[in-house]
């Protein structure tokens, strides 16, 4: 607002608040003024920006726990939370990612555990990175939620080592990274000793070699371990092509490959590096086949369209390998992607293309297409139960015949609403609603609106080894889905329901056995799918043969067994 000025505020209104509670066990028998407290502020996970100070201290609602370790938190806006328990004498406990939902009471079901601080260190050898620079170290504590991470500390190393007193115990990712910032090391540690020592081991494997674009050398930026890896170490090729790098440890890597000239965006999965037996460096050449996808993109009148987003999924391996935006005359190219089915699709705005197949392969390195862009149907839905709508609850929804889902959030009226091509009659979706159970089901469009319901009755999904285990059954060369009714479900979904129930206080396993509690009752079928298999099915509809099936009575448990499921493949 500028000085002297006025300005008038919209109406406000007032909504009935969500409220919070729970207990810290530490804090029984202490009086309210006591030491024991709790602070209750928005999450913010290991990758959000930094805040000013001033505006999260007004953000921050603090609240003592009574003489018997109860707190409560009224008058709450829906949202996502970190909350922190102190009392002197012991570490803080953060409890992270924390959901309250409109007109609702949440419990954390878990007692906040306080522990005596320990003193952590940890060493490094070799004692400076390649370089002679110290070691950049950062500390994250886990979270609840699956993949969620809340950053604790950062420093360097002096001699190699760095400490932390006053740390409290739990669930750490430390990442150890050189001064250019490559990644060498991204490992756990739990903490529960009152002296907690991390020794971390870096052997270096000095590897050399030469990139390919076909038979041509290429020039580019080079990430072993990915792009986005949890471990990733950079380097570049030479205008011949030729590479240098140190590694941490022989085996399969992930390296992307990066050029603007030509424009190439590849990831090879799986790059062998050798045991190195001497010496000499081990000697990697990596290769991309000279294929290439160009076009344009234009609107139902024919004009180009500049800007748009063009991308290409890879069902084979279930990731998107290339993303562009279209030029000013709506020209796109992708360069050397693999050889196999693709799907090519653009996104400007509210318009969107229909999917084109693309097969590459040495016979036919080369596709132009011409992507015409169509605005699709707003479709309004309404996510319900037995007892009413449903607010809060995260969707995956599929339109029949189309192999490309949106993810949506619904509202505090349990409502959302997505587009879809021209002509869409029905919706798959899965439903992970708090409060009710995980729902897969399909919805009929009618007048622009659809209406989805959550599952009344349910049970749980017991899988030996957990989900991952489910995923490597299908390695290689296929992928693994689990099918109810007819409607996929992505693995990364049941994952992400795994981590909520966690949260809620559920009990979800181990690593022998996860448990995949309130899941809607009835059968399931984890499928193995290659690659012209998903294609058949995600197109066509096509349903996959080579399945094991389970059952989820009410009340009752089902086995998914991986094993079982090799068996019977």
């Amino acid at each position: 607002m500028p000085a002297d000025s006025a300005r008038k505020l919209d109406r406000l209104t007032f909504v009935p608040g969500a409220s919070l509670f729970g207990f810290v066990p530490a804090c029984q028998g202490e009086a309210p003024e006591s030491s024991c407290e709790v602070l209750l502020r928005p999450y913010r996970d290991s990758h959000s920006e930094d805040v000013d100070p001033g505006r999260q201290a007004l953000l921050t609602t603090e609240e003592a726990v009574d003489e018997h370790g109860f707190f409560l938190f009224s008058a709450l806006s829906p949202g996502t939370y970190e909350l922190v328990a102190r009392k002197d004498g012991y570490a803080s406990a953060h409890v992270f990612p924390l959901q309250v939902f409109p007109h609702s009471e949440s419990e954390i079901a878990a007692p906040i555990e306080l522990s005596r601080p320990i003193d952590l260190e940890v060493s490094v050898q070799p004692a400076t990175d390649l370089s002679g620079k110290p070691w950049n170290l950062r500390l994250l504590e886990v979270g609840l939620g699956t993949g969620t991470l809340r950053s604790l500390d950062q420093g360097q190393t002096v001699d190699g080592r760095w400490s932390r007193p006053g740390t409290e115990p739990g669930e750490y990712l430390l990442k150890v990274a050189d001064s250019s910032g490559s990644v060498w090391y991204s490992e756990r540690h739990e903490s529960r000793k009152d002296l907690q020592k991390i020794e971390v081991w870096l052997p270096m494997i000095a590897v050399e070699g030469e990139v390919f674009l076909g038979d041509a050398p290429l020039e580019a930026e080079l990430w072993f371990g990915g792009r986005y890896g949890n471990r990733r170490l950079h380097t570049r090729s030479d205008e011949d092509g030729k590479y240098r790098i140190h590694l941490p440890q022989a085996g399969k890597w992930a390296t992307a490959i990066q050029s603007d000239s030509p424009k190439v965006t590849r990831t090879l999965r799986d790059v062998d590096v050798p045991e190195s037996g001497d010496t000499e460096p081990v000697v990697v050449n990596l290769r991309i086949p000279d294929t290439r996808i160009f076009g344009k993109v234009s609107d139902e009148g024919m004009f180009p369209v500049a800007d748009a987003i063009v991308t290409v999924i890879d069902y084979d391996r279930l990731e998107r390998p290339a993303s562009t935006r279209t030029d000013d005359s709506g020209s796109f190219e992708f360069v050397g992607l693999g050889p196999g089915e693709l799907q090519v699709f653009a996104v400007a705005g509210d318009l969107r293309s229909e999917e084109e197949i693309v097969s590459l392969d040495e016979d036919r390195a080369q596709r132009r297409l011409l992507l015409t862009l169509q605005k699709g149907d707003r479709i309004t839905g309404t996510l319900t139960s037995p007892i009413g709508p449903v607010p809060g609850a995260m969707l995956a929804l599929v339109p029949e015949g189309n192999p490309n889902g949106h993810q949506k959030a619904t509202d505090v009226r349990g409502q959302f609403t997505v587009r879809v091509p021209p002509g869409t009659t029905a919706i798959d979706f899965v439903a992970l609603p708090p409060g009710h159970p995980l729902t897969v089901g399909r919805g009929l469009i009618q007048e622009g609106k659809v209406r989805l319901e959550t599952a009344y009755q349910s049970g749980s999904l017991l899988i030996p080894g957990g989900i991952g285990a489910l995923a490597k059954t299908a390695q290689p060369g296929g992928s693994l889905v689990i099918f109810r009714e007819g409607v996929m479900i992505e693995l990364g979904l049941l994952a992400e329901w795994q981590g909520m129930q966690q949260s809620l206080g559920h009990d979800v396993g181990d690593a022998e056995l996860s448990i995949l509690p309130n899941i809607a009752a009835g059968g399931y079928k984890a499928c193995i799918l290659r690659r012209e298999e998903r294609l058949r099915f995600v197109v066509n509809g096509t349903h996959p043969t080579r399945c094991s099936s389970t059952f989820v009575p009410v009340g009752g448990e089902g086995f998914l067994d991986p094993a079982r499921l090799r068996e019977e493949n």
